[in-house]
């Protein structure tokens, strides 16, 4: 009998360490979470969405300050968060030039950088700002990316604790209304940050060997959009015939950039942005992984509802 017990002990602590394990990777944007009285209106469904979702880590798009996402972090009562923000607009203001991205986690944040085409800040300050080094995908020239001028970059960062490295960003948006043409040079500017995330991405795995890379945001443009996505950065078709004009995905998941194929785990959600305009196309809202732990990460679900945003949010159990 005390063998028994012995044994159903054990068996006991094996499953709560193994459910220990599992870490919650949530990627949402929150929309237009401007300032904090924004989000004091919204506290019924924030709350709401931190139960259902219990993220261990929350990757969060369209925020505008480090104030906010503390508010946000208070609000969905994540107690004992970290917390970082980009500061890619230094003026905050309540316009849509000035979204940010952050990362609310569970575990310490063992390393955070700002990588922004216009440093202008020094190591971390008073108000929280991270380390900045300038975003340059200028080694990727000569395979056929365009010089693009980007008012956001990606937040890095470093969790040890996961043995996780990751990108966040929030990409340029279309602003094109169906039309490629106007679309192209946008197109350009999603390019630039996703080839200089994916060098990011092929130094990590140089770096920190044991740790895994994740690549998440918004990057408006759909997985399986078949009138945007190319593979071919020397062709830009914007009318069907050929390669299409987007490369936003291919180079971080076609082998474009030194050969990264990186596993993207929302592949088969469907579309995130909730709108009817646009079946098909795939997820806009996206989480990529690479390195030697990718096949710990589960594929990815999307929530039932939207909680308030025009985005639903998608989320992946880490099982480390």
């Amino acid at each position: 009998m005390k063998r028994l017990l012995l044994f159903v002990c054990i068996c006991l602590l094996l499953a709560s360490s193994a459910r220990a394990e599992e870490a919650v990777i949530a990627l949402w944007n929150g929309e237009e979470l401007f300032d904090v009285s924004k989000v004091e209106e919204r506290r019924e469904s924030l709350l709401q969405f931190a139960r259902e979702v219990k993220p261990d880590l929350l990757l969060l798009d369209e925020v505008c300050s480090l104030e906010v996402v503390e508010k946000v972090r208070d609000v969905m009562e994540l107690d004992g968060y970290h917390v970082a923000c980009s500061d890619f607009n230094q003026r905050d203001d309540l316009e849509y030039n000035s979204f940010e991205v952050a990362i609310l986690s569970r575990y310490p944040l063992t390393r955070v950088i700002e990588f922004d085409q216009s440093p202008d800040n020094g190591p971390y300050t008073d108000r929280g700002e991270p380390n900045e080094l300038p975003l340059s995908a200028e080694s990727m020239f000569k395979q056929g990316i365009q010089n693009a001028v980007v008012s956001r970059g990606f937040l890095w960062a470093r969790i040890d604790a996961l043995k996780l490295t990751l990108c966040l960003t929030h990409l340029k948006s279309s602003w094109g209304g169906g039309n490629a043409e106007a679309d192209l040079r946008n197109a350009m500017k999603r390019e630039y940050v996703a080839a200089a995330m994916a060098m990011s991405v092929l130094d990590d795995l140089k770096k920190f060997p044991g740790h895994s890379c994740l690549v998440a945001g918004d990057m408006n443009v759909g997985a399986t959009d078949a009138k945007k996505n190319g593979i071919d950065l020397d062709v830009d078709s914007t009318f069907g015939d050929g390669d299409s004009y987007d490369e936003t995905h291919a180079l971080l998941s076609k082998g474009l950039v030194q050969g990264l194929r990186m596993k993207n785990l929302t592949l088969n959600v469907g579309e995130t942005y909730d709108s009817t305009d646009f079946i098909g196309t795939g997820p806009i809202d996206n989480l990529y992984v690479a390195g030697p732990h990718a096949d710990h990460f589960s594929e990815a679900m999307k929530t039932g509802q939207t909680f308030g945003s025009d985005h639903f949010a998608v989320w992946t159990v880490f099982n480390r």
